[in-house]
């Protein structure tokens, strides 16, 4: 015999509060960890950090433009509360990649939901995002692990 679990709306909306408290404070842990600023930080993930609350990205762990080393995606996943994409690493690093930043780079519609995530075949390199209107999002891994390049001005 199973037993089933019901919460009340209100228990299920603040267990949802814990749940990104957690990963919140999981992050800022690792983010401790990392070496100081202008240190060699390149082996050192994320990260991108939205909250509800408060909206702060920490970018620090992206390298400049093509000087990254390749690594392969082994997850990726919409989290719609965040309205941003976990993005996994081989080298165990998690990336939180805003959703406006893809869709601006792929010029997805605004309107556009996504309904589906799929990893790139072998090697990995990156994954798609599937649209309920038909368009789709191609993210490479270097997209996620690096800033994007100084535009030229002339």
């Amino acid at each position: 015999m199973g037993w089933k679990i019901i919460f009340a709306p209100q228990a299920l909306e603040e267990l949802e509060q814990i749940v990104r408290f957690i990963a919140q404070v999981q992050i800022l842990l690792h983010l401790l960890s990392c070496p100081p600023k202008g240190a060699d930080n390149r082996d050192h993930g994320l990260l991108a950090l939205r909250s509800s609350r408060a909206e702060h990205v920490i970018s620090d762990a992206k390298v400049p433009f093509g000087t990254a080393k390749m690594v392969r995606v082994t997850g990726a996943k919409y989290l719609a509360w965040e309205d941003a994409f976990e993005v996994d690493f081989e080298d165990g690093l998690t990336f939180l990649e805003p959703h406006e930043t893809i869709r601006k780079a792929n010029r997805i519609s605004p309107d556009a939901k996504p309904v589906r995530v799929e990893l790139d075949e072998e090697p990995c390199i990156g994954f798609f995002v599937r649209y309920d209107n038909g368009q789709t999002a191609e993210v490479s891994w270097a997209f996620v692990r690096e800033l994007p390049p100084k535009s030229s001005q002339k």
